[in-house]
């Protein structure tokens, strides 16, 4: 006996719910329901308003990808998926959803970069060192620029969290990055150092006079720091 529809329905937004894309995959391969019906207990959002505000990338790449779910269907609010993710600060979503033609992207302009500063967060999560080098150089990018799509950290903070110990060497030596620059979560490039136990960073940029260490962070870590000599 086949489910009734609104079991289906109820079903595909349990699986939407909890995130599970199997399950999601399998409902909708079969015919049984539509992309883009809507939840009527939930603001008539959609699958992809839902996924967006969980920060399901996986999902929302699914939905639009492989079964064409609108960027653009509106719940009962008038909000639109891009502006769900959003309000939520799933900025990689967002980013996804104007690569798919979504309206309205100047709603989520504050929370995204240009073209020049993506261009070296990119490049600094790869540890790219040449490239990070010619776009500060030769573009005149300013070392401190901040990621407005991540906290408004650093390219060093990015280095300091990922163990890149040369690139944190070059953006301080050579480019004098800010080694007590604070995020919008009020980290450091020196607590992302211990919080990740990389201790060469950590006491490399102790050296260069980092100072911003939170109490908690010092309390709860096992990292044994040498304190630069005066």
């Amino acid at each position: 006996m086949s489910s009734l529809p609104e079991d289906t329905t109820k079903e595909f937004f349990e699986a939407i719910d909890e995130c599970n894309t199997s399950k999601v995959e399998d409902l909708l391969s079969s015919g049984l329901i539509n992309v883009d019906v809507k939840n009527p207990t939930f603001h008539d959002r959609s699958a992809l308003h839902i996924a967006a505000c969980n920060g399901d990338i996986e999902l929302v790449r699914l939905l639009i990808d492989n079964f064409n779910a609108s960027v653009n269907i509106s719940d009962s609010r008038g909000q639109i998926p891009l502006e769900v993710a959003t309000d939520y600060r799933n900025i990689n979503i967002v980013k996804f959803l104007i690569q798919k033609g979504s309206n309205n992207p100047d709603y989520a302009a504050q929370y995204l970069n240009t073209e020049e500063v993506e261009q070296l967060f990119t490049a600094a999560r790869a540890n790219d060192i040449a490239e990070v080098t010619r776009l500060i150089s030769e573009n005149g990018l300013d070392v401190d620029t901040e990621d407005r799509s991540d906290n408004n950290s650093t390219v060093l903070e990015v280095a300091a969290t990922n163990g890149y110990y040369d690139l944190v060497r070059v953006l301080v030596d050579q480019f004098h990055a800010d080694v007590n620059h604070s995020d919008d979560l009020e980290e450091s490039p020196l607590i992302m150092a211990m919080n990740n136990n990389h201790d060469n960073i950590a006491n490399f940029l102790l050296e260069r006079g980092a100072t911003r260490v939170l109490e908690e962070s010092s309390e709860d870590s096992d990292f044994s720091f040498k304190l630069p000599l005066d």
